[in-house]
């Protein structure tokens, strides 16, 4: 088993509309000041809120940045899609969850089909020589191949029901660091704060089915 920190986190998710949105349907201009009242606290202006239309009926999308750039934040007639990127620690999960609840919100007349989630970046082992041992141990016997990396789906896990997949694989970037990209759907309805503490257990508990282990002060805190 070995002990990791978490070294960068981002999240993208996409959450279907169960039907398409045309324009006029979708009220850009409310939802443009929905977004500037729930995102004010964190810097939003109106002339960030940019709203492209393309034709009269499903060519259009209403989007800002938030967080020089590392949040991302679209509306289109089919999807509500979020990025936020470069998270480190127990107070940028709050921001994460906070901004994600948000922008549910800010959609609260489309009614959502399903939410795809991906959460990626690195976790960091005490040295590179502990990332190579750790793949190493994982090799085919009697192969002469490198496993360099590992791709998992897990039925479900204590706090989520729904299947995920895990990889993980040495970073190009930290030579002390594992990447990883932890994927799952949620099948209806919005994200609430709840739901994101639960995906997050999940996510450490895979971690851990895969002998990754974070010390309990850092994985209780969610971050």
């Amino acid at each position: 088993m070995q002990v990791i920190s978490l070294q960068t986190l981002g999240i993208v998710i996409d959450a279907m509309f169960t039907t398409a949105v045309p324009f006029q349907e979708a009220r850009c201009d409310e939802l443009a000041k929905k977004c500037l009242e729930l995102f004010s606290g964190y810097g939003l202006k109106p002339a960030q809120i940019s709203v492209r239309k393309r034709d009269q009926v499903f060519n259009y999308d209403l989007s800002f940045q938030l967080f020089n750039g590392n949040g991302t934040f679209k509306i289109s007639a089919e999807k509500l899609h979020m990025s936020l990127q470069n998270a480190t620690g127990k107070q940028d999960y709050e921001i994460i969850v906070e901004c994600v609840t948000k922008m549910y919100e800010a959609v609260s007349l489309m009614k959502i089909a399903n939410s795809s989630i991906t959460a990626s970046g690195h976790v960091k082992l005490s040295s590179a020589s502990d990332v190579s041992e750790y793949f190493r141990s994982r090799a085919i016997p009697k192969s002469d191949m490198v496993l360099t990396g590992i791709i998992g789906r897990f039925s479900s896990c204590s706090s989520w029901p729904h299947k995920m997949k895990l990889l993980l694989e040495e970073s190009f970037v930290y030579p002390e660091s594992v990447f990883f990209s932890f994927s799952t759907d949620y099948p209806v309805g919005n994200l609430s704060r709840e739901t994101l503490d639960n995906l997050t257990e999940a996510f450490w508990e895979s971690l851990g089915k895969c002998e990754l282990h974070f010390p309990k002060a850092e994985s209780g805190a969610k971050g």
